[in-house]
């Protein structure tokens, strides 16, 4: 018994020891979290980062001891408003000063040893500087592009403040946005972006506004100012400027001017367009293609063609039909201003005519509610007509398109009293009337002689990629499919075809990497 009290003895002995060990390996290991650490912690960027980045007083992220050694960089940062810093109006007084003396500095005379002193306290106004302008860019991307100084004033400064001052960027990005959440209290993450340039330039993209949730996307118009490896992205992708020639404007690094506020508004949308499409299907963004030495007027002289010969609505389809285009097809408020400004011009007149012979101030577009109206196509892509059967009925309008009229997110029809084509069942065709100051329709007669204009679809700019490619090449990608052994990124061979899949080049030699002439 006693043996068996002492054998028991021993056991609880051990059974005790054995739960106090594993009690002190829990608190041993377990991470308390200390009552100094803040509900909003983040991880402390790693060493390696910390040599690319300066943090200034009151602006370096929080510590946390636990993630410390686990990321790379931290998930918020504690930001100010710095733009009230001392060294911007320090800065700007020391401007004043130089551009008063900068003339001395060609001339060399009494005064250069002054003039030098004055560069060398700029220089190091500079470097305080674009300390906390890079933090800004940062913290408030909008606010440094604001704070930053003109492309005219930077060019004046001297080339040692140069490597201290801010650069103006314009070009067509490729953006990789990462989700990040390295702080398990921020369940909702962070985003890191990178901006790739044209130039293969790779640089931290900072945005804002429209563009704050900004994700990954090929070709993107982006404009602002670069710091270090820092660069603040404007929320607008065109960047509008004052210019000696004229209207002008900045677009993915190109000057396009422009005639009147019709065109722009109306490219900025075609612009707007073009990303919406390429964020919803997350592909790359095809703007429309300028030709930067003619600018907006010519592209939509050639996207829109205004006949002022006065021709029924079928006249006016054949005729828009027989030169690869459409009877205008309107889907905007700002389209609608672009084509009324087309006949409100000057006060010039393009005279239409009712069934009497009356003159009216009105001009067709493409849209009828005749049920036996069709429309064929023309399709740029597949260089090709397609045939399109409206499926109107009276009363209920389709564009020459398909697209039906009434349930479109825009409509002008004439202050609410057209169409009334269900009392006259002869109204079948729609014309704007441009005498009124919003270019509102209304459904008439097919055999009114109007002025009409012709939209055509033209080829968008193709995208920008900036990918690394394996191979020794930069090659220009066009309509056409060629597979070369080695080279290609399947390795496969084949020949040369077009874009319908058809041999072109039939005698040129299989597996050539040269080009074709």
């Amino acid at each position: 018994m006693f043996r068996n009290s002492q054998k028991n003895s021993v056991s609880v002995l051990f059974a005790t020891g054995t739960v106090l060990a594993a009690l002190w390996v829990f608190l041993s290991f377990y991470p308390f979290k200390k009552e100094n650490e803040s509900k909003n912690i983040s991880p402390t960027p790693t060493a390696d980062y910390q040599e690319n980045t300066e943090f200034l007083d009151g602006i370096s992220p929080v510590s946390s001891e636990k993630y410390s050694n686990s990321f790379k960089e931290w998930c918020q940062i504690d930001y100010r408003d710095l733009s009230k810093d001392a060294v911007f109006s320090e800065f700007a007084n020391w401007l004043k000063q130089f551009q008063l003396h900068s003339l001395d500095l060609e001339k060399k005379d009494s005064g250069h040893q002054e003039i030098q002193a004055l560069v060398s306290r700029g220089e190091q106004l500079a470097l305080r500087r674009s300390k906390v302008l890079q933090r800004i860019i940062r913290g408030d991307p909008r606010k440094a592009i604001q704070l930053a100084l003109a492309p005219q004033v930077l060019k004046t400064l001297p080339s040692s403040m140069e490597k201290h001052m801010e650069e103006w960027k314009s070009d067509f990005v490729d953006i990789k946005a990462m989700h990040v959440c390295y702080d398990p209290e921020h369940l909702g993450g962070y985003m890191n972006r990178h901006a790739t340039l044209e130039d293969g330039t790779k640089l931290r993209a900072w945005v804002y506004g429209k563009r704050r949730n900004l994700p990954s996307i090929q070709g993107l118009s982006a404009w602002g100012i670069s710091l270090g490896n820092d660069f603040a992205i404007s929320d607008h992708p065109i960047q509008k400027m004052e210019s000696d020639l004229g209207n002008q404007i900045i677009f993915g690094g190109k000057k396009i001017l422009y005639s009147n506020v019709e065109e722009l508004n109306l490219f900025m949308e075609e612009v707007s367009r073009a990303e919406q499409q390429a964020f919803f299907r997350q592909i790359p963004i095809r703007y429309p293609k300028i030709a930067t030495s003619s600018g907006l007027t010519d592209y939509y002289d050639r996207k829109y063609a205004l006949v002022p010969t006065p021709s029924t609505w079928q006249e006016a389809k054949s005729a828009a039909q027989e030169n690869n285009g459409t009877l205008v097809i309107i889907d905007s408020a700002v389209e609608n201003s672009f084509i009324r400004s087309l006949l409100d011009v000057d006060q010039v007149n393009y005279p239409g005519f009712d069934e009497s012979g009356n003159q009216v101030d009105l001009v067709w577009v493409g849209a009828s509610d005749y049920e036996d109206e069709n429309n064929s196509f023309y399709e740029i892509e597949t260089n090709a007509s397609r045939f399109i059967e409206l499926n109107a009925t009276e009363g209920d309008w389709k564009w020459l398109d398909g697209t039906d009229v009434n349930s479109s997110s825009y409509k002008n029809w004439f202050n609410n009293q057209e169409p009334n084509s269900t009392s006259n069942v002869n109204q079948d065709y729609a014309a704007m009337n441009w005498s009124t100051s919003d270019g509102s329709w209304v459904d008439i007669n097919g055999s009114y002689r109007l002025p009409f204009v012709i939209e055509y679809q033209l080829e968008d700019e193709p995208s920008q990629s900036t990918t690394t490619i394996d191979g020794f090449r930069k090659v220009l990608v066009i309509p056409a499919r060629f597979e070369d052994e080695g080279y290609d990124y399947s390795g496969s061979t084949g020949p040369l075809v077009n874009e319908f899949g058809e041999i072109i080049y039939e005698n040129l030699q299989k597996n050539s990497y040269e080009p074709v002439s």
